[in-house]
């Protein structure tokens, strides 16, 4: 993707190298972020937060397809938002909905 960023933006080499740096890099600061931020709002149930991180994952799914570098870095962010969230959140709705006896091979499995 990113010689057909550099194509599409017309970025120098330089300007290729910091975009591509930062459009990688968002994600994971977006994804700790997120990690770390969820459980305030595990309040409101995790089946609830599940759906909330769905919609976020579209909406930053969705403004990675405009062609503006600054939609694409905020998209970028917001879907790391929600998989930071997902890593939290998935395990312990597994973690709750399984037996008791199966809590182990599936706790692992995620």
């Amino acid at each position: 993707m990113q010689d057909d960023f550099t194509v599409i933006f017309n970025w120098d080499n330089d300007q290729a190298s910091f975009y591509s740096s930062l459009i990688t890099s968002i994600c994971s600061f977006g994804s700790a972020i997120g990690a770390i931020c969820i459980g305030a709002f595990t309040k409101f149930g995790k089946k609830n937060c599940i759906f909330y991180c769905n919609f976020m994952v579209f909406v930053g799914a969705g403004l990675t397809l405009v062609e503006n570098v600054p939609c694409i870095i905020v998209g970028r962010f917001i879907f790391g938002l929600a998989s930071g969230t997902f890593s939290v959140l998935v395990p312990g709705f597994i973690n709750e909905l399984c037996p008791t006896e199966l809590k182990g091979p599936v706790g692992t499995i995620t």
